[in-house]
């Protein structure tokens, strides 16, 4: 990944464009939103709520709290809800790293065309082979980073929208 953001940088090929950067800013937060979402309701998590509303019932007996308390009485119960609750947390994450591997298809799209460009006149002038050899490692790692955010867009990754961004996105 050195190596490709390196010879974007000397070739000064641009990257993300600053709506693509804001975008993939409010999804990676989107993305990470949910995840924090779906650890609080680990399995851990269900025996803390449900001494918290066995509490909360003992000191306040009322309708409310008897609800609640019914309502995580169970923990099979309550289990097989939360099981419903992050498949669909793992589904929006999935439908938010899509839409980050659209703006990121068309950014690479960018880098490749820019870089078979580069190669193609590196080979052509015949310049010494460690610089062509760089500039075929950079294109050859925006390759398996287009494969990755390719699957992404089919819904085929865990990855976060920066981790598919790779080395595109600084901090």
């Amino acid at each position: 990944m050195n190596e490709f953001i390196a010879i974007l940088k000397s070739l000064k090929i641009p990257t993300l464009t600053p709506d693509e950067l804001a975008a993939l800013r409010q999804l990676q937060q989107e993305w990470e939103h949910w995840r924090e979402r779906e650890l609080g309701i680990m399995p851990a998590r269900i025996m803390e709520q449900q001494n918290a509303a066995y509490a909360t019932f003992l000191d306040d007996p009322n309708v409310d709290n008897e609800n609640r308390l019914l309502v995580l009485a169970d923990p099979v119960l309550t289990d097989k809800r939360y099981k419903l609750l992050r498949r669909a947390f793992i589904e929006l994450r999935g439908r938010i790293t899509t839409q980050a591997a659209v703006i990121l298809r068309q950014t690479l799209g960018r880098i490749k065309e820019a870089l078979t460009a580069e190669l193609d006149r590196r080979l052509e002038i015949a310049k010494p082979v460690p610089s062509v050899k760089e500039c075929r490692t950079a294109y050859e790692y925006a390759q398996s980073m287009d494969n990755r955010v390719y699957h992404a867009s089919h819904g085929h990754s865990n990855e976060t929208p920066f981790q598919l961004a790779g080395g595109l996105v600084k901090g």
